[in-house]
């Protein structure tokens, strides 16, 4: 154990003595072996049912084989940390990733692991910028513009999240249109819920073609209308059908803040509103908007499938998931949601809950999406270890 670092050694072996795990099920790095009795090492790790304690040295986590190290991420939970180490341990305390020792673990982990290779992962459409319109200025706060899709948008002029990327790039966030860009296919079907002014819309809509189906959803009343418009420009009308709602736990009435620049946070939260407001001095204006579950919106619309559904409602996730329990469990699509920290800090809303609802109750695996529509596993410890994520949710069954 070496002298210079005694004391950060000497916490964990403190630690896993309290823990009761002192002989036989741990691995570690070698110079642990005087002070506890190791049932293996980075490099000799044995199956992950022997393991009760796995002693992560941060500088070299490297050394661990990335397909144990997920596998003790999945069975052990985080019981230490300073600043050399990190404990998992199967039961004893969990500590809080609050932790000034673990404000980088999520860092840490990405240097341990590759992303993976989507294996539905096909592009159906690629950019093309050569022609491009430039954006135009129509009146009414609205700008037209055409992207490397060649797809015609209205979009509002003051938008200062979305705007600049589509007239700059000619798409916006290319992990996510790369996802949604490779995963439909003709003929299949695309709820696309808080479509916001269009930018998967439009996309998904010329994927599926017209064999396809794709239902948009977006309850901000002035952006649905600028949804509506772009829809029939491109002339999608014919397989897109544009519902001016919001989607919810229960059919109803509730109040939707809009942002006045950031186009892509509105929310029917009035908390993420508030901090809109206060923190990012963002004008906020207030909409009563009808709410309709998804079960009823797909009865409605006789719809048999659905193939692909993403939904970003800034916060209100866990509530369309509950008014389209059924569909989901019965026509079981894929799913393209939101993980954000601020959507649970200090607000009542578990993150713990909404993990188990799409894992446990729902039946799906869940898999951060990382640069160029790449995907990695995505377990608890790491979704709360980090402030946002967009999350890929993949049917079990």
């Amino acid at each position: 154990m070496p002298e210079v670092l005694h004391k950060y050694w000497a916490d964990v072996v403190e630690h896993v003595h309290a823990l009761g795990f002192a002989e036989g099920a741990i691995v570690a790095k070698p110079e642990f072996e005087p002070h506890l009795s190791l049932a293996g090492t980075y490099d000799r790790f044995p199956a992950i049912d022997k393991v009760d304690v796995l002693i992560i040295h941060k500088g070299l986590i490297v050394e661990i084989p990335p397909q144990r190290l997920g596998e003790a991420i999945d069975a052990l939970a985080v019981t230490f940390a300073n600043e050399v180490f990190i404990v998992l341990a199967r039961g004893g305390p969990v500590i809080s990733f609050d932790s000034k020792h673990l404000s980088g673990w999520s860092k840490v982990l990405d240097h341990a692991f590759e992303p993976e290779e989507n294996p539905d992962y096909e592009l159906q459409l690629h950019k093309d910028s050569a022609g491009r319109m430039p954006a135009t200025y129509v009146g009414d706060g609205r700008v037209l513009l055409e992207t490397v899709y060649h797809h015609l948008m209205v979009v509002p002029g003051a938008d200062i999240s979305i705007l600049p990327h589509l007239i700059r790039d000619g798409y916006f966030d290319e992990a996510l249109t790369s996802v949604i860009n490779g995963m439909l296919r003709p003929g299949m079907t695309f709820v696309d819920i808080g479509a916001n002014f269009g930018t998967y819309t439009v996309i998904g809509a010329q994927i599926v073609g017209p064999q396809g189906r794709v239902v948009a959803i977006e309850p901000v009343p002035p952006i649905g209308q600028m949804l509506f418009e772009t829809v029939a420009m491109n002339g999608f009308d014919d397989r897109c059908e544009v519902l001016r709602v919001a989607a919810g736990a229960e059919d109803g009435t509730a109040t939707i803040f809009g942002f006045g620049s950031r186009q892509g946070g509105n929310t029917l939260l009035e908390h993420i509103a508030d901090d809109a407001r206060d923190k990012l001095g963002q004008e906020v204006t207030q909409h009563e908007v009808p709410v309709r579950t998804l079960d009823g919106i797909v009865e409605e619309l006789e719809l048999t499938r659905i193939d692909f559904m993403k939904i970003d409602v800034e916060g209100f996730e866990q509530q369309v998931l509950k008014g389209g329990r059924k569909t989901i469990q019965s026509m079981r699509p894929t799913l393209l949601l939101e993980w954000h920290a601020c959507f649970f800090d200090e607000r009542g809303n578990d993150p713990r809950a909404y993990y188990d609802v799409l894992t446990e109750d729902l039946g799906y695996e869940l898999f951060r999406v990382e640069s160029g529509g790449k995907i990695r596993k995505a377990k608890f410890d790491r979704l709360v270890s980090s402030p946002f994520s967009d999350i890929l949710a993949k049917p079990k069954d």
